[in-house]
């Protein structure tokens, strides 16, 4: 099994899970959990973390400069990968997706800023936008890697047609998408574009806003400040589903003594080998809960079982 992926152009490695910051920035997931969320990325660094990934949107900012508060100067020894393209139209109370040459110039600089990055090493335009064309886009990624602003160029969210494009234009270091053990309708053409490219899959949302913790049940309840009181999968038949195959996979990992987060993480990386997963934390618990055993192989004989599960 790969162990470590290389960002083409720039050298870099980064090894199959990544820490993603969403929920660090405090917003969008129920309470705030402050200092303890720093002390949450600060725990992944000490386990071997070497993948930060985070966006300007994430908390309005607050995310990237939590960020820099836990590496400090170990940020120069991970990979960090942040995003624009995104902001928060107070007045409407909602956000925004764009991605123009404006727009990505401003959001670079002020995560630099936050950082304390002279360059970014991942930079990712977060979603399309509907208006900027994927050339448009880019066309001031590419500005902004001559500049020196980044690194190399990510794409979040991004179709795969509009990934296939993309690389014609330019050179394409990552691109990211949703995939989960409970989300896997994607991955087909996404890893195959990937393949062709040479291009590093990483995967958002592995522990699918924690479900695969195990932690929520069929009565879970959560604010209005937090996204998933809206998500789609925690509601109606869609949530009863997923709990189904939580319960079994649940039972998986109390045979093998591991938390359901360590498993959910481990097996997909052993089903898709071009991927590196993302998962997030809120509390120094959550962290070194989530990763315990992630180096340790699984047996071909539960990666068989989580298949059926899922009905592979």
């Amino acid at each position: 099994m790969i162990s470590k992926f290389i960002i083409k152009d720039i050298g870099l490695s980064i090894g199959r899970y990544g820490f993603g910051c969403a929920a660090s920035g405090g917003h969008g997931w129920g309470e705030d959990t402050g200092q303890l969320a720093v002390e949450a990325i600060r725990v992944a660094f000490d386990n071997g973390i070497d993948f930060f990934d985070t966006s300007d949107i994430y908390g309005l900012g607050v995310s990237e400069e939590r960020l820099y508060s836990a590496l400090g100067d170990d940020r120069h020894k991970v990979v960090i990968a942040t995003k624009g393209g995104m902001y928060r139209d107070q007045a409407q109370g909602r956000s925004v997706r764009d991605c123009s040459k404006k727009r990505l110039t401003s959001a670079v600089e002020y995560s630099l800023k936050r950082l304390r990055l002279e360059t970014i090493p991942l930079y990712y335009a977060h979603w399309p936008d509907k208006i900027s064309t994927i050339e448009e886009i880019m066309g001031t990624l590419m500005g902004l890697r001559q500049e020196g602003k980044i690194q190399a160029i990510g794409l979040s969210n991004f179709s795969p047609e509009d990934v296939s494009r993309a690389c014609k234009i330019g050179p394409v270091a990552a691109v990211q998408a949703r995939l989960n053990l409970l989300m896997l309708d994607n991955a087909h053409n996404y890893l195959k574009l990937c393949q062709e490219h040479g291009i590093i899959f990483v995967a958002w949302g592995g522990l699918c806003d924690g479900l695969l913790t195990g932690k929520y049940g069929i009565k879970a309840k959560f604010s209005t400040t937090d996204h998933r009181s809206r998500a789609p999968h925690f509601q109606g038949r869609a949530l009863i589903r997923n709990l189904e195959i939580v319960q079994q996979l649940g039972e998986v990992s109390k045979r093998l003594r591991v938390p359901l987060s360590s498993l959910a993480l481990r097996a997909l990386v052993h089903m898709y080998e071009k991927v590196c997963v993302l998962f997030g934390a809120k509390t120094p618990e959550q962290a070194l809960q989530n990763c315990q055993d992630l180096n340790v192989p699984l047996s071909q004989d539960v990666i068989a079982r989580v298949r059926s599960i899922l009905y592979l």
